[in-house]
């Protein structure tokens, strides 16, 4: 990778802090917010799409069916995403959920924070960006500014955009502050996100690459993911 140089880290640039409604309809290409998905989607799309996964038939197979159930699952809490195309909240007929398909990168972390980047599968390891201030995001080395700026040392972003069909619950809230001022709002600003479109589109060209040169590593990598499951 090219060496990056920040200007948030240089002292260029002064972060700035959002105030936005949290319940906001319209969701901008930048912000932060909640959804109920899980880390595993992203992967298991990625993999399923590689080169060289339909050459083992069963392996493949698991990965439909992984996502399949998936789909279906609600989980326990929302994680943050990031916001890639701006979306608006649109009301259904019968229902009064909203319907969504919003392109997002999800955010998180592996091993509720525990496990070290060395030890993520080779998969994890090529698409996730550190997000300020896990350790990993040191000068030189591409790295995600969020204003305000994420208490949580072990986040990242997962450089593998969905489609999510689920709702988008609200937008991350910042550090609780001025209990009398509006809250503010976990946001990427325009630089940043055109650094994180060129960071996805590289890294899938790479991956793409590396599953073309050797027609097994889709599924090496398949199965490695699964077996460890630590996302």
């Amino acid at each position: 990778m090219p060496c990056f140089t920040c200007s948030r880290c240089t002292g260029a640039e002064k972060p700035s802090s959002t105030i936005l409604s949290m319940d906001s309809t319209v969701y901008s290409a930048g912000f932060i917010c909640a959804v109920n998905e899980s880390l595993a989607i992203p992967f298991e799309n990625m993999l399923l799409r590689s080169p060289g996964i339909k050459n083992n038939r069963r392996v493949q197979q698991q990965g439909e069916r992984n996502l399949n159930r998936l789909a279906r699952c609600k989980f326990s809490k929302c994680r943050p995403c990031v916001i890639l195309s701006s979306t608006t909240i649109v009301r259904g007929n019968s229902v009064s959920e909203p319907i969504m398909n919003t392109r997002v990168c999800l955010m998180g972390t592996f091993g509720n924070g525990q496990t070290p980047y060395e030890q993520l599968p080779r998969i994890c390891q090529h698409f996730v960006i550190p997000i300020r201030p896990n350790p990993r995001s040191a000068p030189g080395g591409l790295h995600i500014h969020v204003s305000p700026e994420m208490t949580n040392p072990n986040q990242y972003i997962i450089g593998i955009p969905i489609y999510t069909k689920r709702i988008i619950e609200r937008t991350w809230p910042g550090p609780v502050g001025d209990p009398y001022s509006p809250p503010m709002v976990c946001t990427i600003d325009q630089e940043s996100l055109v650094e994180l479109d060129e960071a996805i589109q590289e890294r899938i060209s790479q991956w793409d690459g590396m599953c073309r040169a050797d027609p097994g590593f889709a599924v090496e990598c398949a199965v490695e993911y699964r077996v460890r499951c630590i996302a």
